[in-house]
């Protein structure tokens, strides 16, 4: 008699139909949500990388300044200085005392002469002393009116900014805030150089020769000039006056991620 190698009870249950049609397990229910999370984030980066926006931007910096809203204050006589009536950051009236100037009149009479602000504004810098010999031409107190146009002359690498034209959008960091500051000015390009500028003439506009050097050391540079949008009185307009440094981010271009893997 052959010996036997398996079970009979195992043998019954291969041969028996009785189980053939119970559905057999495959996966849980737990792998499925998984699954469909899968798919969803899937789904949502096919649509972001289709119809989402990244945008090519060039960087540069340069200055902040209010146009036909300053003035250099002077007198009509020669003299000197005899009374500050204000210091750097005072508001002024139109009309108020800026300082007192002495001279002689044509008959050697000693006279003094009171110069009054032409405008409304802040007081922002004042290059005389009391006591000093001034003439007619001698600028002798600078007041700005914080609600006038706001421009700024932005100064970037000529490699890169040969693909800026006008029109194109800027945003604009004052030095007076944190560089993580959400009070960034927006901004239109209203002219964009083409030919390199001048060390003079960027110093025409900087007025500050250390700061010209250090602009030139990253090689040739291009003028940017950018309208400032938005509202005058909003209060991170008030912080800035002209002459205050600024960077800028330039947005030359923008696309679809799915570009970056697959230009055309």
């Amino acid at each position: 008699m052959a010996k036997q190698i398996y079970r009979q009870e195992a043998l019954d249950r291969l041969s028996s139909p009785e189980q053939l049609d119970m559905l057999m397990p495959v996966t849980s229910a737990r792998s499925w949500i998984a699954l469909a999370g899968v798919g969803v984030l899937l789904a949502m980066g096919l649509i972001w990388g289709i119809f989402g926006r990244i945008a090519s931007t060039v960087d540069g910096t340069g200055l902040l300044v209010r146009t036909n809203g300053a003035d250099w204050v002077t007198t009509p006589f020669a003299g000197v200085v005899e009374r500050l009536e204000v210091t750097e950051g005072d508001l002024v009236k139109k009309g108020d005392s800026l300082l007192s100037v002495g001279y002689l009149s044509d008959t050697g009479i000693p006279s003094v002469h009171v110069v009054k602000s032409p405008r409304a504004g802040r007081v922002l810098d004042i290059p005389v002393f009391v006591g000093d010999e001034v003439s007619n031409r001698t600028d002798l107190v600078y007041v700005e009116t914080p609600s006038a146009p706001l421009h700024a002359t932005i100064f970037v690498e000529a490699i890169s900014g040969y693909k800026i034209n006008k029109g194109m959008k800027v945003r604009l960091l004052p030095a007076t805030e944190d560089e993580y500051s959400s009070n960034r000015l927006a901004g239109v390009i209203t002219k964009a150089g083409k030919f390199p500028v001048s060390s003079s003439g960027m110093l025409r506009i900087v007025q500050n020769e250390d700061r010209v050097r250090a602009l030139q050391m990253r090689g040739p540079n291009l003028q940017i000039d950018v309208e400032v949008t938005g509202d005058p009185n909003d209060p991170a307009f008030g912080k800035i006056f002209s002459g205050t440094p600024c960077s800028a981010v330039i947005t030359t271009d923008e696309h679809a991620p799915i570009y970056f893997l697959f230009p055309y």
